[in-house]
């Protein structure tokens, strides 16, 4: 489904930038974020790396699956060394092959199923990356019973999926609009964020 970042060049250590593989590899070695963040809290240039290894990785990984499903998604936190690495999933997608509708809640399952392949980890323990689906339903598209079997299933793989209040604004096709419900479906791939 989704690809390994692109190989690195020589270059790469030429810039002094470790390689992304070894990013990978101190990240596992340190039990994820939060134990490289704490071996390696005086190490800001090595912080600095990770931070960017994990932007590149998660992004690649939805860029794929956006390319796949054609949904509109958005990063939030900020380049600070202590923040964490969210990512909004604000449109549903669509399955080329039969047309129907591929759930914001399903795009979260396959961006963590493509991490935890990768790393053996969830994004939210590897990169203290949170995934929210946040799609609006409108009243038109409600969710079929076999859709909430689905979405009940993700929850117990332990994803937090609740109702919740939507922004006014969500994106379309990269241009922001008024949303047409307030009502949407988050699901975060974290089961320890709020």
């Amino acid at each position: 489904m989704c690809h390994d970042p692109p190989a690195e060049n020589a270059d790469t250590a030429a810039l002094g930038r470790m390689p992304d593989q070894e990013c990978g590899e101190l990240l596992l070695r340190a039990g994820g974020w939060a134990g490289a963040r704490k071996q390696l809290r005086a190490d800001r240039s090595t912080m600095g790396q990770l931070t960017a290894f994990r932007a590149r990785t998660v992004d690649a990984v939805i860029a794929e699956l956006a390319r796949q499903y054609g949904f509109a998604w958005e990063a939030l936190g900020s380049s600070h060394l202590e923040s964490d690495y969210d990512i909004t999933i604000t449109t549903h997608g669509t399955d080329r092959t039969s047309g129907g509708i591929v759930y914001d809640f399903e795009i979260v399952r396959a961006l963590n199923d493509t991490i935890q392949r990768r790393f053996g980890l969830q994004p939210g323990t590897i990169f203290d990356t949170n995934v929210y689906a946040s799609a609006p339903l409108d009243a038109a598209s409600a969710l079929p019973a076999a859709t909430q079997l689905t979405m009940g299933r993700v929850v117990e793989e332990g994803q937090d999926i609740r109702p919740r209040q939507a922004a006014a604004i969500h994106v379309v096709g990269g241009i922001r609009e008024p949303s047409r419900s307030t009502t949407t479906a988050a699901c975060c791939s974290n089961s320890a964020c709020a």
